[in-house]
């Protein structure tokens, strides 16, 4: 029997298995993903109210930060190509190093680039770029919209003291 690639995926995603395990818990029920589920639940393999373990999580976060890589280039050749988790254990650990590395990665033009496992890249500079560009924005935004206020100097009022009138 021929198992759809939907099937296999759909199975794999809900229980967090392998390509292969999928496969072959599949063929073993006919394509019945509820069954190959109902196997897993029995197996203590999944658990059946559908949540995971934080530990589970922290598990999952662990393995895609690794795959995960922060990559600075300049003139087009990799400088630094390290997994996430190293950036942030560096971050946590010596703040001052990494806000000094930083400073340098700008200064001298190198590129910033976040790699995701499944191939997409986010441009560190772009987004950085972008940010600066909305709250420059919004602070002459924030400086246009206040009223002018006029005030009017007068030497002296009725009782011999400077009058200031501010409207």
């Amino acid at each position: 029997m021929s198992i759809s690639f939907e099937k296999i995926e759909e199975l794999r995603k809900r229980a967090n298995i392998s390509y292969e395990e999928a496969k072959v818990l599949l063929e073993k029920h006919n394509g019945d993903i509820v069954e190959a589920l109902i196997e897993l639940e029995k197996s203590k393999r999944i658990r059946n109210d559908g949540t995971t373990s934080f530990y589970e999580k922290l598990r999952r976060l662990f393995i895609k930060g690794n795959r995960t890589k922060f990559i600075v280039t300049y003139k087009g050749e990799t400088v630094v190509n390290v997994p996430v988790n190293y950036l942030i254990l560096a971050l946590l650990f010596s703040i001052h190093f990494m806000v000094f590395s930083l400073i340098i990665i700008f200064i001298t033009g190198c590129r910033m680039t976040i790699k995701k496992p499944e191939g997409t890249v986010m441009d560190v500079d772009d987004a950085i770029v972008d940010v600066s560009e909305r709250v420059k924005r919004a602070a002459k935004s924030f400086t246009e919209d206040k009223p002018s206020s006029k005030v009017n100097l007068e030497k002296k009022g009725e009782d011999g003291y400077n009058e200031h009138t501010i409207e």
